[in-house]
This record gives structure tokens, C-alpha cells and sequence, in this order.
């Protein structure tokens, strides 16, 4: 990838990869919608993972946290 980082975080050999390995396409319609069996999703799932192990601890504890409010269900 041509983009310059200052940090090098992260490492260009990890975005190189994730770059050359693509993403996933999977299955993900809305639950009302009545075409859901024809709605699809980027997933980058995989890639995620290989990221996350390459953060610090603080870094890991923030990222659970902001996962979770994520998941949070608000009115």
C-alpha cells in the first residue's frame, strides 16, 4: 500500500497481507426485510484478528470496551 504512516503501525508486512489475502462475503440480511436471503456483508473478521494481537494490553482492554457498547442495545 502507498500509504505513508508515521508511527509504522501498523507494520507494512501485516497491511501488505491483509491487502493480498481479500475479505469475506457472508450472509447478513435484515431481519424485516423480506429479500434478507439476498443481502450480503463485508467481513473482515480475520484481518481484525491478526490486528488485535499486535495491540498492547491498554490498547486490548479499550477495544473489549468500545466492542461491548457496540453491542449494547439502546431505545
Amino acid at each position: 500500500m502507498g500509504r505513508c504512516r508515521i508511527n509504522g503501525w501498523p507494520p507494512e508486512s501485516i497491511t501488505t497481507t491483509i491487502v493480498r489475502s481479500g475479505c469475506h462475503i457472508v450472509p447478513k440480511g435484515f431481519k424485516v426485510n423480506p429479500s434478507k436471503h439476498m443481502e450480503w456483508s463485508i467481513s473482515f473478521t480475520v484481518h481484525e484478528a491478526s490486528i488485535i494481537r499486535l495491540f498492547n494490553m491498554t490498547q486490548k482492554h479499550v477495544y473489549i470496551l468500545l466492542k461491548k457498547g457496540s453491542e449494547r442495545k439502546f431505545p
